[in-house]
């Protein structure tokens, strides 16, 4: 009798329990791989975001949004955002397969620009008055 469910034991439960532990651990891994994945990819995307806004910005300040009205990605006044890109984000530019294509990125800041440039025009509101009557009096 001992020797049989030594038998059932070796032959069919150690084999079974030995399947389920590895296929835990190798479930337990590759969650952990997604994971780590997914916080490295939202890490470098934030990172190039941040640096394609702050690109933008010095383009706007220096050149002011009026005159980059337009711009395309070929406009030497864009080297110096795509620099600041490349500096400030070269391993999300590496991951995502960016870092060679200065023309990406070009179109990348010009987005950028043309979202900021409505956010701070949208800042200043004006208030309008419907007759002169109800109008603030200036003094």
């Amino acid at each position: 009798m001992n020797t049989l469910l030594m038998d059932l034991f070796t032959h069919y439960v150690v084999p079974v329990a030995g399947t389920a532990i590895g296929g835990l651990l190798t479930w337990l891994l590759a969650k952990l791989h997604v994971t780590l994945t997914v916080d490295k990819e939202k890490t470098l995307r934030q990172g190039l975001q941040t640096a394609l806004v702050n690109a933008a910005g010095l383009l706007i300040n220096k050149y002011g949004a009026p005159a980059l009205s337009g711009i395309i990605p070929s406009d030497p006044r864009m080297r110096e955002g795509i620099e600041y890109v490349i500096g400030g984000a070269t391993d999300a530019l590496t991951y995502f397969h960016l870092i060679n294509d200065k023309t990406a990125i070009a179109v990348k800041i010009i987005a950028k620009i043309g979202l900021e440039s409505q956010q701070k025009t949208s800042a200043v509101i004006t208030p309008t008055y419907p007759n002169e009557a109800t109008a603030p009096k200036h003094r």
